[in-house]
């Protein structure tokens, strides 16, 4: 496991990475014998601020739970788009939704209870983006911005770390070549 925190968040722009790393995490902290039981799959998509509250009620009703037949439980809010600066986000009903969670991260999770929260975007001025930092394990996945002079050089990086880990290589104008063909897509 990566840390010693029971609280672990995916934010970012890079939708393939934040999915893929919470993804290994949640491998991780629920073994494969225990996927029935072990693992509480919450869908973190709000259509609007009524929708979000009742999701974050979920969690927190998910994370209250202890674990059927013992063992270690992990909840992952997955896709969460509330947390984002938007209408959604915005609304009085999520704020206190938030608001609620934030509280119950705050207390603490029972021994053996886990959290992963993904999603593309959370607001950095909020209150909840700095105590889940505080309380738990933030990673931020952001694309590179092509508006951006050299977000090139970064791109070819990635990808040739990325190709080293695979077992391979690319010669400068193969990786040149190839970031110009999949952009900030990494």
């Amino acid at each position: 496991m990566a840390a010693k925190s029971q609280i672990f968040a995916f934010f970012g722009t890079d939708e393939a990475l934040v999915k893929e790393e919470a993804l290994k995490l949640s491998r991780q902290l629920t073994p494969e014998d225990n996927q029935d039981f072990g693992l509480d799959l919450i869908n973190g998509t709000a259509e609007t601020a009524d929708h979000a509250s009742s999701i974050v009620s979920d969690t927190i009703a998910a994370l209250q739970t202890l674990p059927f037949l013992g063992g270690d439980k992990t909840v992952w809010l997955q896709g969460a788009n509330f947390f984002a600066d938007s209408v959604t986000g915005r609304a009085q009903a999520t704020v206190a939704a938030i608001d609620r969670l934030a509280d119950v991260l705050e207390a603490g999770l029972a021994p053996g209870v886990y959290l992963i929260i993904s999603g593309m975007g959370i607001d950095k001025r909020r209150s909840f983006y700095k105590k889940l930092g505080k309380v738990g394990k933030l990673n931020t996945f952001d694309l590179p911005d092509p508006s951006r002079p050299g977000w090139e050089q970064e791109v070819m990086s990635l990808a040739d770390e990325r190709a080293g880990n695979l077992g391979f290589g690319f010669g400068q104008d193969a990786l040149e070549h190839f970031v110009m063909l999949t952009g900030e897509n990494t």
